[in-house]
């Protein structure tokens, strides 16, 4: 089972591809990030702002050689697909409910913390991609280790 979520971040004055994303208001660039239900991440890559949340899934076709066991995705309500399940509040539904789509949040929050991920500074797309690579490999050896010590 894959989660996937894209989130936009602002771009420092760099020349390359950025666009502006009319949902978030901000010039910049989006994240698209895939986990899986652990929160491990598989595929991850930087589009410009302007690609619509729907047209980013081309950005994590690397995806589909490497895991090819992944059947089921869980989205939001703007991406469409015959293998997935769009994640949406339940009619009559009061009060607040942890969604499955929270494994995804909480990866993106904690890649935005590592320095300087909270803006984008590269100038190219594939630069800015294995940055983010960089920081999943970091974060996995970082839960490699912590289980160790527990």
């Amino acid at each position: 089972m894959a989660i996937i979520d894209t989130k936009s971040f602002k771009c420092i004055g760099v020349r390359g591809p950025r666009g502006y994303d009319g949902a978030e208001k901000l010039v910049g660039r989006k994240r698209v990030v895939m986990v899986d239900a652990e929160g491990h991440i598989p595929v991850l890559s930087a589009v410009p702002g302007d690609v619509q949340d729907c047209d980013t899934s081309p950005a994590l076709d690397a995806g589909k050689e490497e895991w090819p066991s992944l059947r089921l995705a869980i989205l939001d309500g703007v991406f469409r697909g015959k293998r997935c399940e769009v994640v949406k509040k339940e009619l009559g539904q009061k009060g607040f409910v942890v969604l499955k789509r929270r494994v995804v949040e909480r990866t993106s929050g904690w890649i935005s913390h590592w320095g300087s991920l909270r803006r984008e500074r590269a100038s190219r797309l594939d630069v800015a991609t294995a940055r983010l690579c960089v920081i999943a490999c970091l974060m996995a050896l970082i839960a490699l280790t912590s289980q160790n010590e527990e």
